[in-house]
């Protein structure tokens, strides 16, 4: 998990659907915001990292049905 620069994000999907994507410090304070519209399948989604500090981060992946969360670490 822990990670440099680039952080790759695959998302599986059933159908079409917007998911909003965020990035968030250990606090809550939001550092990345960002709404993709998912195909019906698997998709690499890649991310630059680079200007943020290291540390710990709150990885959220938001549907109409669907909620992920995971934690990053930055090196």
């Amino acid at each position: 998990n822990p990670l440099t620069n680039i952080l790759n994000l695959r998302v599986n999907s059933t159908r079409l659907r917007s998911a909003q994507i965020k990035i968030m410090d250990m606090a809550g304070r939001i550092f990345f915001t960002f709404v993709i519209q998912l195909h019906a399948d698997e998709q690499l989604i890649k991310f630059d990292l680079s200007s943020f500090a290291n540390g710990t981060y709150h990885l959220q992946v938001l549907s109409e049905d669907f909620v992920s969360n995971k934690l990053i670490n930055k090196l």
